[in-house]
C-alpha cells in the first residue's frame, strides 16, 4: 500500500488535471494508510539483469 500511496504523489499533477482535488487525494492517501484497508493490484514489476562473465 505504501508503494501505491507513493505513486499518488508522483501522479499528483495528472490526477489534479483529471479532476481530483488535493483534499480528495489526501483522503485517498488516508484511507490507503489505514492498516484495515486492503486492495489488490494488477501491477507487475520485473527486473532484468546480466550475470558477469
Amino acid at each position: 500500500m505504501r508503494l501505491l500511496v507513493h505513486h499518488t504523489h508522483h501522479l499528483r499533477d495528472k490526477l489534479i488535471t483529471a479532476g481530483m482535488t488535493d483534499e480528495q487525494l489526501a483522503g485517498v492517501r488516508a484511507v490507503m494508510a489505514d492498516p484495515r484497508f486492503r486492495a489488490s493490484s494488477c501491477v507487475v514489476y520485473s527486473v532484468h539483469g546480466r550475470r558477469p562473465a
